[in-house]
């Protein structure tokens, strides 16, 4: 649901770009067909250049009587002031059924020659601009906080389970505001429109908070289903 995912390559030249992504901690509602089902949790923690992207959801209040099921995700990256480097990622459902239990992992991982979905033991090809669902909003982020062309966005690939699909941007840091529960009043965003094979995204970026992701809106062509995941109170940003 929703810090990137470079597979040990330089998204600029060398000292280029010397802003990084500060720890943060961000909760979220999650929406499903305009209904709130539940909470959602990204947090964002680096130890010297080795980071992890963690989210978690889970449904809340009166929708946990007949839907209990909860998601796990994680990204591992490695962050430099010029670089943004994918190491792996890794999804865990946990459903309930009645008594039961069950959980469903997939795992994506880089090698020196591929990137491995571990479970299958199926490999695609070691694309240097390829990132998970989960990061695609941080990605962003990250390239916007540094100004970057527009060139490196749209060399941006989505890598999941089933393969990798090229981002189609059709609308591009798109000046606009943002109403949110926490804030007094709208606040200034910039809003991105990313289109695949798969899925179509709509990113709000809020320009006050270092163009944090603010409102991720997913919409699922296969199985026809939006989730819209929005801030439920300002990040806690740790500089």
């Amino acid at each position: 649901m929703a810090s990137t995912l470079f597979i040990g390559v330089q998204l600029a030249s060398p000292n280029t770009y010397a802003f990084t992504l500060n720890d943060f901690t961000a909760h979220f509602t999650v929406q499903v067909a305009s209904f709130n089902i539940g909470q959602g949790t990204h947090t964002f923690k680096c130890v010297e250049q080795n980071c992890t992207l963690k989210s978690y959801a889970k449904p809340s209040g009166f929708i946990r009587n007949f839907f209990k099921d909860e998601l796990y995700e994680t990204t591992e990256l490695t962050q430099t002031d010029s670089q943004l480097l994918w190491q792996s990622y890794q999804r865990k459902d946990v459903r309930y059924k009645g008594s039961k239990v069950s959980e469903r992992v997939k795992t994506l991982e880089k090698t020196d020659q591929a990137i491995i979905y571990t479970e299958k033991q199926q490999s695609f090809p070691l694309n240097h601009s390829a990132f998970d669902q989960m990061s695609i909003a941080y990605v962003i982020q990250w390239l916007r906080l540094n100004n970057a062309p527009r060139d490196k966005f749209n060399k941006l690939i989505l890598q999941t389970e089933k393969g990798q699909f090229p981002i189609n941007f059709t609308e591009f840091g798109q000046a606009t505001t943002l109403g949110l529960a926490f804030a007094n009043s709208t606040l200034k965003a910039e809003k991105f429109v990313l289109q695949t094979d798969k899925i179509n995204v709509e990113l709000w970026c809020l320009t006050e908070y270092d163009w944090f992701p603010a409102k991720i809106k997913i919409y699922n062509k296969d199985k026809d289903r939006t989730i819209t995941l929005e801030l439920a109170k300002a990040p806690r940003l740790e500089y």
